[in-house]
């Protein structure tokens, strides 16, 4: 699994949501060039149901996107319409100090490589100015039209050699004969096969997950073209085909479309996503049966600037009480545990937030734990 990509955190600089890779490392990302054809692909293994396509028109001088992932989440993969895509895998966390002195990225380095570089090598250098923490835990491929493409680690960058590069989840710099059966089978075939649109889709087929963690979607990017052909529930016999630059034409500010919306039926997927969408409700339940009333609800609201994200989140009231806001993953439902001590789900899993108070007992701050990933802002506004 990706997650981008993907393990997890809350904003821009990390891989919004990358689930824990110690939860699923499934995914499996490729990329193939051989004269006119030049093409990317990737399998989404996870659990989460809720998948979709976000529409990010140009504007402001700005490429247009087409993402894709999840709905409470930053988007795990991608193409823009310079022809250049993206797509991101899991890592069991690294505990090695980090070479790099450069500064942290304060924002979404993913957001900003899609919207603002046509290149792998604007892509590389714009990753080589900042070091970037979700890296830790996860590691990024991106390919262009022109048939470049790299692996990006958190301190090595690792550039495509021959016709073709595989990425799943593990670290290439540190792997001098990977045992992942993905990875080996994927290579085999690629080293064996022409690139075309066929030929990727043959490799993801062949390695797509079951089970807990299936392959909920696959992507085909034929960068040249400027076409994604799109894959539901491993089912690789049916195809939707998607015109990059007419998805954004047709589009006056962002959207956002279920991936499941844009295809028939299929009984294997709707009877896998019941189950699941069945345990994100008893998830729900159960935190709402733990949850206690906020006896001073105002002394909560207000705007938070999170660190080391720079991103803001705004607590507010509404029906059914105090809720959590977020630009990428909109309102959540906050259930409080004990004074100052609040959760809501994200994904399906827990969260905490602890609101902090000053000597004088204004709350002032808070700290939010996602998915293992504390986070930590001061009040702004109100």
């Amino acid at each position: 699994m990706k997650r981008w990509p993907l393990a997890a955190a809350f904003a821009a600089g990390l891989l919004l949501l990358c689930p824990p890779a110690r939860q699923c490392l499934a995914c499996t990302v490729v990329f193939a060039s051989h004269g006119e054809e030049v093409l990317g692909g990737n399998n989404e293994d996870f659990s989460y149901p809720n998948i979709v396509m976000t529409v990010v028109p140009a504007g402001g001088g700005r490429h247009g996107v087409l993402f894709f992932g999840f709905d409470q989440s930053w988007q795990q993969g991608g193409v823009n319409d310079q022809g250049l895509f993206f797509d991101g895998l899991a890592l069991p966390r690294t505990t090695a100090p980090a070479r790099s002195k450069r500064p942290a990225f304060r924002g979404s380095i993913l957001e900003k490589a899609m919207r603002e570089c046509a290149t792998v090598k604007q892509v590389v250098a714009l990753f080589s100015r900042y070091r970037v923490p979700f890296l830790d835990k996860a590691q990024l491929m991106f390919g262009d039209r022109s048939g470049n493409s790299v692996i990006i680690e958190r301190d090595r960058i690792i550039k495509k050699h021959g016709s073709y590069q595989v990425a799943t989840n593990f670290r290439q710099s540190g792997v001098k004969r990977p045992a992942c059966p993905r990875y080996r089978i994927a290579r085999q075939m690629l080293g064996k096969l022409r690139a075309s649109r066929r030929s990727i889709r043959s490799v993801l087929a062949a390695v797509h997950n079951e089970g807990a963690f299936p392959t909920l979607y696959s992507n085909v990017y034929d960068l040249k073209r400027g076409k994604v052909y799109l894959y539901y529930f491993h089912n690789y016999q049916q195809e939707v085909v998607l015109d990059v630059e007419k998805e954004l034409a047709r589009s006056k500010g962002r959207r956002t479309v279920p991936i499941a919306s844009l295809f028939p039926r299929q009984h294997a997927a709707e009877v896998f996503f019941g189950r699941a969408r069945k345990k994100l409700e008893a998830a729900r339940l159960a935190l709402e049966k733990k949850a206690t009333p906020v006896r001073h609800p105002r002394d909560y609201l207000g705007r938070y600037r999170l660190l080391p994200v720079e991103r803001s989140v705004s607590v507010g009231q509404g029906r059914g009480g105090l809720f959590v806001e977020e630009r990428e993953l909109g309102r959540l439902r906050l259930h409080r545990l004990a004074r100052d001590r609040f959760s809501f789900l994200l994904m399906g899993r827990p969260c905490s937030v602890r609101f902090e108070r000053d000597r004088g007992g204004r709350v002032t701050g808070v700290a939010v734990d996602i998915l293992g990933e504390e986070l930590h802002g001061r009040r702004v506004g109100r």
